[in-house]
């Protein structure tokens, strides 16, 4: 028995391996290979359900792997299932000071993050700060950057914008400190997700350092889904500009040119750049109407599950706020 204990951990071990490499090179499934690749890890019958497992380690692996597998395919039904299993098994197991725990906890903040159920958020960032506060080599500052940039997702999901006001004054105090601790995909992410935060309540020149900072980053490989996003998402963003009377039209058409030449297409961007270079056309508010209903219609009727548009809701609540004549922040609080 312990000999079979040994190779079923190591078996699980050795495809968690190939999963987690894999992730770090495609993450995105990018590439044909890469989509080979990745089924023929699906495909193990180490994946299959309802598997006896001989060791506490095995079934740890076997969740993580559950996790990532329903994540890449936009399962966001079996994602949410397994990271809450995940977290349950390391809990009933006593296990909070495992390594693992500290992943487990911010792989469901990932995944919930995604498939947009906040419940037990908070709660989940505070289980996470309580262990991270266990590890010794991190400072308060580490923790901090940590605790900010899941709170403010999350502030500004659940629509606690005073929170979310208190925690961007935080950020923008200390953001010289904290630029040093963040990994350049959370440095992108957070600084869009401040930048979201003054869309929402109709500041553009306070977002408008945040934005240019992520699009006119360069060399950025980790996160272009966000970068890329972002250029799609300044389109908007100027539009508004023009329309508030702070810039010129043609700043506008400068930036849908420059963009058309740098991002990287497909069905989303094309939407984006020709909504763009119509609302350039309209001649005033009114006319500018039908372009944003259209634009909304097609936004919505996006689906592809496994594919994350970066900017895709602002730019859609946006859309939604100009229909109904009201402001994002209004609308947003109506939604409560």
């Amino acid at each position: 028995l312990a000999l079979e204990q040994q190779a079923q951990q190591f078996a699980y071990r050795n495809l968690r391996r190939r999963l987690d490499l894999h992730t770090r090179k495609d993450g995105t499934l990018y590439t044909a290979s890469s989509r080979v690749k990745f089924k023929s890890i699906c495909d193990s019958p180490l994946l299959e359900q309802g598997i006896s497992f001989l060791s506490q380690e095995a079934e740890m692996h076997y969740y993580h792997m559950l996790v990532e597998v329903c994540r890449k395919k936009g399962d966001h039904q079996g994602m949410m299932r397994h990271a809450c299993a995940l977290v349950a098994l390391f809990e009933s197991y006593g296990r909070k000071d495992h390594p693992d725990y500290g992943m487990a906890l911010s792989k469901y903040l990932l995944v919930a993050h995604q498939a947009g159920d906040y419940a037990e958020f908070q709660e989940t960032i505070e289980k996470w700060r309580v262990y991270l506060t266990q590890e010794k080599h991190l400072d308060e500052l580490n923790i901090y950057v940590k605790m900010s940039y899941w709170k403010l997702i999350g502030y500004l999901n659940t629509n606690e914008f005073d929170a979310a006001e208190q925690l961007v004054e935080e950020i923008e105090a200390r953001w010289e400190d904290l630029l040093p601790k963040l990994a350049t995909g959370k440095w992108l992410t957070l600084s869009f997700n401040v930048m979201v935060y003054y869309w929402i309540n109709d500041d553009l020149k306070s977002g408008l350092r945040w934005l240019e900072s992520i699009t006119l980053s360069r060399g950025v490989d980790r996160r272009k889904d966000v970068v890329n996003g972002t250029r799609l998402f300044q389109l908007i963003f100027y539009y508004e500009y023009f329309l508030q009377g702070i810039r010129p039209e043609r700043d506008l058409e400068n930036k849908i040119d420059s963009t058309r030449q740098v991002v990287e297409r497909d069905e989303y961007a094309n939407l984006i750049l020709r909504s763009a270079s119509a609302l350039c056309k309209t001649k005033n508010r009114r006319d500018s109407l039908p372009v944003i209903e259209q634009l909304q219609i097609e936004l919505e009727s996006l689906e592809n599950p496994s594919k994350e548009y970066f900017g895709r809701a602002e730019i859609l609540l946006w859309c939604q706020a100009k229909l109904q004549g009201c402001s994002m922040l209004e609308l947003r609080r109506s939604l409560v």
